[in-house]
């Protein structure tokens, strides 16, 4: 009886067999295959991603995956991605283009067979290696925690059921009921990292103590209590103070508040915020661009953050807040409507920030509705001087999210009006003018 006989998969569950054909997985259908047969699974299938990397020899391991689903008549599903490509293209390495292109075929795949549970082969060894790597690249508590035994909260649940068994279990295991499987010879290559854990590292801690892979793992349960209890405070600080929360958008927290929490929870709270708004998967650098904006004494800090995110204060509040994309319009563009008025008339409003009023003889050729650009200056009326549109929005406060939203005026003579901060004083109406109204809708 072999470690691999005492793995836990939920009953009743439809899953999905993520197969490379090499033992770990190889053992895992074979285990979920049993668990079928006896009526222990609802459903099963079976996936396997060729990465495009090895050429004849990936081309082996699909043929080979192939035939251990017809041979237990387990549905198959195949999928095939150029991994040096996509590696080059979004600037990542090449083992995390893999990981990227395989998950999100394994993910549509599940999504085809109709299963809600998605098998992944990870064992106790894979865990210690996983540690190990994050520790000498500095990772904080939650990259200590090793590989998550399960991932939830979308579909398909992510299940990891040979996470607490080892490798040299597995191959007992395959040898017992006679299973052959695909040796993977880059597993053998010094370049990769891991691998250089795996065969001048991993042995000496055995060595040390040979239950090395199963103590790492109770290691890995006690600190992912420790960081679930954190996370789980820093998201009850989100629920309490967070506001103007806009889904998927934006989210206002007092930058304040993200100060006075202690550095564990103040970091998770920037991620849970981040989260929130819509953002997930936040390196250290963003967060702590995000808690430095809380820290500063400048009530206009700001930090561009990846994937079109911003964090600023407004004062008192830190925001976080997607942009679009710089000068951009929103969609649809612009539209202006014109309308003649008549004759100026004193007892008539004319500071209105839309529609605008403006002297007619002050229009130079046509008028053009746009966003702001870089180095739009504005004279507003009724106040001294000129500032760039980028200043006067920052002072009239207006959130960061909504400045590449608002209407810019202009003729050929420059600029007329400015959404949200009026009409430039050149253009202001007076006794004995002829006044057009200049309304801005989306």
């Amino acid at each position: 009886m072999t470690g691999c006989n005492r793995i836990h998969i939920p009953p009743e569950a439809r899953v999905l067999c993520a197969v490379s054909g090499g033992a770990d997985s190889t053992a895992l259908l074979h285990l979920c295959a049993g668990l079928r047969d006896r009526g222990r699974l609802a459903s099963l299938a079976a996936a396997h991603f060729h990465h495009g990397l090895r050429g004849a020899d990936a081309d082996e391991d699909e043929r080979f995956v192939r035939g251990l689903c017809a041979a237990r008549d387990i549905p198959y599903f195949a999928g095939r991605g150029d991994t040096a490509a996509a590696a080059r293209e979004r600037g990542r390495g090449l083992e995390e283009a893999a990981r990227a292109l395989r998950y999100a075929f394994l993910e549509q795949a599940a999504l085809d067979s109709g299963s809600d549970t998605l098998l992944t082969a990870h064992n106790a060894d894979d865990n210690l290696e996983t540690i190990l790597l994050n520790l000498i690249r500095g990772a904080g508590l939650d990259g200590l925690c090793g590989i998550p035994p399960e991932r939830g909260g979308s579909a398909p649940r992510i299940l990891r059921p040979l996470l607490g068994v080892t490798r040299a279990e597995i191959l007992a295991y395959l040898d017992e009921h006679g299973l052959t499987y695909r040796e993977d010879e880059s597993n053998a290559d010094p370049a990769f990292t891991r691998n250089r854990l795996r065969h001048g590292v991993t042995p000496v801690l055995r060595g040390i103590n040979p239950d090395a892979a199963r103590a790492a793992a109770r290691a890995a349960a006690l600190l992912r209590a420790d960081a679930a209890y954190l996370s789980e405070q820093a998201g009850e600080q989100v629920r309490l103070h967070a506001y103007d929360i806009i889904e998927g958008e934006s989210i206002r927290f007092p930058a304040g508040r993200v100060s006075e929490l202690p550095p564990p929870l103040a970091s998770r709270a920037v991620r849970a915020l981040l989260a929130r708004a819509g953002w997930h998967g936040p390196e250290q650098p963003h967060i702590q661009a995000v808690l430095d904006i809380c820290a500063s004494a400048s009530p206009h800090a700001s930090a561009p953050l990846p994937k079109g995110w911003s964090a600023y204060r407004e004062y008192g509040a830190l925001c976080v807040c997607r942009l679009p994309g710089a000068g951009d319009e929103p969609s649809g563009g612009f539209r202006l409507t014109v309308r003649d008025i008549g004759p100026y008339r004193p007892d008539f409003v004319y500071k209105s920030f839309n529609p605008f009023y403006v002297a007619s003889d002050t229009i130079v050729g046509e008028i053009r509705a746009r966003a702001r650009r870089r180095g739009d200056t504005l004279a507003p009326a009724g106040k001294p001087g000129s500032k760039s549109v980028s200043r006067l929005m920052t002072d009239a406060k207006i959130p960061l999210r909504d400045r590449p939203r608002l209407a810019v005026l202009e003729d050929d003579a420059g600029l007329i009006a400015v959404e949200r901060l009026g009409v430039d004083r050149s253009r202001v109406p007076a006794s004995g003018a002829n006044v057009w109204e200049l309304k801005i809708e989306i």
